[in-house]
C-alpha cells in the first residue's frame, strides 16, 4: 500500500477518495455475514426460543432484502431491524439487544489493512485531501468512530455513506456529492477501492481516476472456506478471515515466498487447525492430561495445540518428543519391525547397519547363499536386500557385540522417555499424522516391555491406511480409517497423495531422529544433519510465520471454535483445489519442496514435482493420466510437475492425452460392433 502512493510530488489541490471495507478496514471473518453469526451467539437470549445462529442469519439476510426493496440505497440498519421485528415478532428490547450485538460484533472483527495508515499520512503530508466513500447501511457516525478507533481518521477528513445520500458508487452517482463538497474537479480526484464494479467502474463513470486495490479481497481458498461457513456453524468463516489476516500480515519478498504464504494461509493452516481442534476435543472427552506430539510431524501442530488449548480452557499440556521408526527399531530389532521400518527406505546397507554399530563384513556369515551380497550392495536397497539385512540383524542378536549395541540403544531410549515423563502416572495421549501407526506401535510395545506403562497410549492420528491390529482399539483417526472403512477415501489422485501432501505440510525444521546420545546432563536426539539447511533454503520460515499469524488471527473467536462443527468437507475442497489445480507460482514454489525418499541418515531427496521432460511423452501415450507413476518417484506431485514443465511440453501432453482418449473410444466402438 505504501509503495502504491509513494512519491515526492506536491499533491496540493488533489483529493484522494478511499473505499472503507476491504480497502481501509477489513474483517477478521469472511463472508461479512459471519458477523451475524457472532452477534447471534453473543445475544442468543434475545432470539426466539430454540432459534439457532444460522436461522438468525437467514432472517437477517431476508430482512435486508426487503428493506432494500422499500428504501433502495437509503436503506439503513434501522430499516433492516424494523423488518426483523415484523418477521420474528420480537419485543423492542430484544431488537435493541440484537442490533447492539451486531454493531459490537462488527466493531470486534474490524482491523486496518496493513500499510493503510502510513499511506494515508504520506498523501496528507504531500497536500492531498482525504475522503472516505462507502456503500453501506451503517451510519456515518459509526464508521467514523471505527476509523478513529484504528487511528485512520484525521481532522479535516470527510466521510460519504450511501445510505445517507441515496446514491451508491455504482454508476458513479455517490461521487457527485463528494466532488461538490470537496470542491475538486473529477480530474483532480483519485478513488481507491477493492471492487472492480463499484470502485473502478463507478469512478470511471464519474470521470475520476480509479486505483484498484484488491489486497484484502478474499482469494480462491478464502472463498472456499467462506462458502462453507453456513454449513460449519461459522467455523470456516472464522478460518477464512484468519487466512486473510495471515496473508496480509506476513510480509514476503518474492513470488516464491508469496506462493508459500498463500497456500499455507489458505490450505495448510485451516487443515492443521481443524485437525488440532479435533485432537483437543477428543483429549478433553478422554480426560487426557498430557499429549505427546511426535517428531517430525508434530512440530507444526504443537504450537497450534498450545494456543488453542489455552483459549478453549482445555486443561491438557502438550509436549514434543523426538521419536522415529528408526530410533525405536534400533532399540528392538524384531524382523517384522525392521521390515516395516525399511518399507520406504532408500538408504544403503552401510547406513542401515551403522545404526547397530555393524559393518557389512560382520554380517557376511549370516547371509544366505547365492547372490545375497549383490542384493545388499544395490543402491538403493532392493526389497530382497532389505529382507536379507533384517534377517541378518535378528540373527546377530546372539552376538555379544551386537547385543551390547542394542542394549545401549535401548538404555538411551528408556532414559530419554523417562526424561520426557512417559513413566509418570497420568492419562497421556499420542499424536501423529499416522498412516500405518508404526511409531505408535513401537513406542507402545517398548513402554510396556520396560514396564513404564501398563497399557498403550491412546493415539489421535490424521489418517490410518491399513488394519492396525493389535493396536487398533487404541487409535482414532481424523480424516480416514481404512481398517474400519470410515472417512474420506482416496481424496486426492493418486490415492497415496494425501500421505505426501500432509508430510509436506507437517515437515519440521530438523532431520529425522536416528538415535540418542548423552551430553553429560541429559539424553538428546541425534538428528539427520542436512535437513535444516534444506528447509531454510526452501522457505520453511515463511511457512511457519504464516501459520503463526493464522492462529493469531483465529484465536479471538473462541466462542466459534468451541462448537462441534465438522469442516472436513471444506478442507477436502481446499486440498483438491490446490493439488489438482495449482497456479504456476504454487507449482513452482511447493513443487520445489525437497521430498525425502526414505527414513534415517540417508540424504536421498527429490523435488516434490520434478518438471516433466520430452522423454516422458511416450509414457503419457502409453499410460494416459497414470503416466506419472512410470515417470517420477512414488511421492511426486503429478499436476505440479506438469505445470512446472515447459508450455510446449504441456501442450503436447494435453494433445497426446486427447488423442489417446479418442483412440480408446474408437476402439470400444469397434469392439461393440463386432459380432459376439
Amino acid at each position: 500500500m505504501e509503495r502504491l502512493f509513494a512519491g515526492d510530488e506536491d499533491l496540493t489541490g488533489k483529493c484522494y477518495s478511499f473505499d472503507v471495507f476491504d480497502t481501509v478496514l477489513t474483517r477478521a471473518v469472511c463472508p461479512p455475514e459471519s458477523v451475524f453469526v457472532l452477534a447471534a451467539k453473543v445475544a442468543h437470549e434475545h432470539l426466539p426460543s430454540g432459534f439457532t445462529p444460522e436461522q438468525f442469519v437467514h432472517h437477517r439476510e431476508r430482512a435486508d432484502a426487503r428493506a432494500r426493496s422499500w428504501h433502495g440505497h437509503n436503506k439503513t440498519l434501522d430499516d433492516i431491524y424494523s423488518e426483523l421485528r415484523e418477521s420474528l415478532d420480537l419485543p423492542e428490547s430484544n431488537l435493541r439487544g440484537l442490533k447492539a450485538a451486531e454493531l459490537s460484533a462488527e466493531r470486534r472483527v474490524l482491523y486496518p489493512v496493513p500499510g493503510i495508515r502510513s499511506a494515508l499520512d504520506s498523501l496528507r503530508a504531500r497536500g492531498a485531501d482525504i475522503v472516505f466513500t462507502s456503500d453501506m447501511y451503517l451510519p456515518s457516525e459509526y464508521l467514523r468512530a471505527r476509523l478513529q478507533e484504528h487511528d485512520i481518521w484525521r481532522r479535516g477528513d470527510r466521510l460519504f455513506v450511501s445510505c445517507e445520500y441515496g446514491f451508491q458508487k455504482s454508476g458513479g452517482r455517490l461521487f457527485g456529492p463528494v466532488l461538490q463538497t470537496v470542491q475538486r474537479g473529477a480530474k483532480d480526484t483519485v478513488h481507491v477501492g477493492n471492487c472492480r464494479y463499484a470502485d473502478v467502474k463507478g469512478a470511471e463513470w464519474a470521470g475520476i481516476q480509479p486505483v484498484h486495490f484488491d489486497q484484502a479481497n478474499p482469494n480462491r481458498y478464502e472463498r472456499i472456506l467462506a462458502n462453507h461457513a453456513p454449513r460449519t456453524g461459522g467455523l470456516t468463516g472464522y478460518m477464512s478471515g484468519a487466512s486473510r489476516y495471515a496473508r496480509l500480515h506476513t510480509p514476503v519478498s518474492s513470488n516464491h515466498e508469496r506462493a508459500l504464504r498463500d497456500v499455507t494461509a489458505g490450505v495448510m493452516a485451516p487443515l492443521l487447525t481443524g485437525f488440532v481442534l479435533w485432537i483437543l476435543k477428543k483429549a478433553h472427552a478422554h480426560r487426557i492430561e498430557r499429549l505427546y506430539f511426535t517428531s517430525r510431524d508434530g512440530q507444526a501442530l504443537i504450537p497450534i495445540a498450545r494456543q488453542l488449548a489455552d483459549i478453549l480452557h482445555i486443561g491438557c499440556s502438550c509436549k514434543y518428543v523426538y521419536l522415529s521408526r528408526t530410533s525405536l527399531a534400533a532399540a528392538n530389532p524384531d524382523a517384522d519391525v525392521l521390515l516395516r521400518m525399511l518399507e520406504y527406505e532408500t538408504a544403503s546397507a552401510e547406513e542401515l547397519l551403522s545404526r547397530y554399530g555393524l559393518k557389512i563384513e560382520e554380517i557376511l556369515p549370516y547371509l544366505p547363499s547365492g547372490n545375497a551380497l549383490t542384493h545388499i550392495r544395490s543402491q538403493p536397497l532392493s526389497e530382497k536386500g532389505k529382507q536379507i539385512i533384517a534377517n541378518a540383524i535378528v540373527q546377530l542378536r546372539n552376538d555379544a557385540h551386537v547385543q551390547a549395541k542394542i542394549d545401549e540403544n535401548r538404555s538411551l531410549l528408556r532414559f530419554y522417555l523417562t526424561q520426557e515423563g512417559l513413566h509418570e502416572a497420568g492419562r497421556f495421549g499420542f499424536v501423529d499424522i499416522g498412516w500405518k501407526g508404526s511409531v505408535h506401535s513401537l513406542l507402545s510395545d517398548f513402554l510396556q516391555q520396560e514396564k513404564m506403562r501398563k497399557r498403550p497410549l491412546p493415539a489421535f492420528l490424521f489418517g490410518l491406511s491399513t488394519p492396525q491390529q493389535p493396536h487398533a482399539i487404541n487409535r482414532q483417526a481424523y480424516l480416514f480409517d481404512e481398517g474400519r472403512k470410515l472417512g474420506y477415501r482416496n481424496v486426492l489422485h493418486p490415492g497415496s497423495a494425501i500421505f505426501t501432501v500432509m508430510e509436506v505440510f507437517c515437515t519440521a525444521d530438523h532431520g529425522t531422529v536416528t538415535g540418542y546420545r548423552t551430553n553429560g546432563e541429559a539424553v538428546i536426539p541425534t538428528l539427520e544433519s542436512t535437513w535444516r539447511e534444506r528447509m531454510l533454503e526452501w522457505g520453511l520460515p515463511v511457512v511457519r510465520r504464516t501459520l503463526d499469524a493464522f492462529v493469531d488471527g483465529l484465536t479471538d473467536y473462541a466462542d466459534g471454535l468451541s462448537d462441534r462443527a465438522n469442516a472436513r468437507d471444506a478442507f477436502m475442497e481446499l486440498l483438491t483445489t490446490f493439488w489438482h489445480d495449482p497456479s504456476s507460482a504454487e507449482a513452482h514454489a511447493w513443487g520445489a519442496f525437497p521430498r525425502e525418499i526414505g527414513q534415517g541418515d540417508e540424504t536421498t531427496v527429490k523435488p516434490l514435482a520434478p518438471p516433466n521432460h520430452w522423454t516422458s511423452l511416450p509414457q503419457y501415450a502409453r499410460h494416459g493420466s497414470q503416466a506419472h507413476q512410470h515417470i517420477e518417484h512414488r511421492f511426486s506431485w503429478p499436476q505440479g510437475a506438469l505445470v512446472r514443465s515447459s508450455f510446449a511440453l504441456q501442450s503436447s501432453i494435453d494433445l497426446t492425452l486427447r488423442i489417446r482418449r479418442r483412440l480408446i473410444r474408437m476402439a470400444r466402438k469397434v469392439h461393440d460392433r463386432m459380432p459376439s
